[in-house]
């Protein structure tokens, strides 16, 4: 007759047994260099720089009687996203930015009773909250057998996609009053704000430090206009667009 295995011989039985039952469920866990599946999902951080356009009317106002240039619209952008994989090379990703300049600035042509600059502030703030397709030009990793998936070390992509965006654009400080017959300076602030649609084109890199994190740039194109509202209405065109330049971390789940 044949022995029954004893309760402690057969525990490296039932412990090994275990864990190949679980090794599917183990999707979670990465091992060395590979994770136990393809991931569904990201969520990426990033920092960099943003240039707005500066056309439409409220900014060629601004520069003809300001000391407003270029380096007036180029500020810092901030941002999240979370993506989800539609399949092995297309991702559908939610996010949101926020892009901000600021500015000191003077009337070109005027200075005030003690020959003192009339300056103001400026801040120039978006906020553009988006969807995106992303596709990838190249696998972004390879199954090995059932149950490992190694990421590629390089992954480009191109996007594309809309939302919506809001902004305030506000001047504070010392202003003329073209009304007074002296032209007397006069402190404020000046605002506009609200909402408009926005769409963009977007390309980028995802570079792997490890199976489950990788360093990610992106180019990015936001396309908005709106109608100034506020102390800003008598002009016609304000433009919300502007390209961005950033860099972060991707963590894949």
């Amino acid at each position: 007759m044949r022995s029954v295995p004893s309760a402690r011989a057969a525990a490296p039985l039932v412990a090994a047994a275990a864990s190949l039952a679980l090794a599917p469920a183990a999707g979670a866990q990465s091992g060395d260099g590979f994770l136990f599946r393809a991931p569904s999902g990201s969520l990426t951080l990033r920092a960099g720089v943003d240039r707005a356009a500066g056309g439409g009317d409220v900014f060629d106002f601004v520069r003809d009687n300001l000391t407003f240039g270029s380096r007036a619209l180029t500020g810092t952008s901030l941002g999240a996203e979370i993506g989800v994989a539609l399949g092995s090379r297309v991702d559908l990703v939610v996010g949101g930015a926020h892009l901000r300049a600021r500015s000191r600035t003077n009337y070109r042509d005027f200075t005030d009773a003690d020959d003192r600059e009339i300056e103001q502030t400026n801040t120039f703030t978006r906020v553009p909250v988006t969807g995106t397709l992303r596709a990838y030009l190249a696998p972004r990793g390879r199954s090995v057998g059932r149950l490992a998936w190694v990421p590629a070390r390089l992954a480009p992509y191109v996007g594309a996609g809309g939302g919506a965006m809001w902004y305030r654009f506000e001047q504070a400080g010392d202003f003329i009053d073209v009304d007074s017959p002296d032209l007397a300076v006069v402190g404020g602030t000046a605002r506009s704000s609200g909402w408009a649609p926005t769409a963009h084109g977007a390309a980028g890199l995802d570079v792997s430090l490890s199976p489950r994190v990788a360093l990610n740039t992106e180019a990015r194109y936001n396309w908005a206009r709106a109608t100034p509202v506020g102390d800003f209405s008598a002009l016609d065109r304000i433009d919300l667009s502007g390209l961005g330049v950033t860099a972060g971390l991707s963590f894949r789940f």
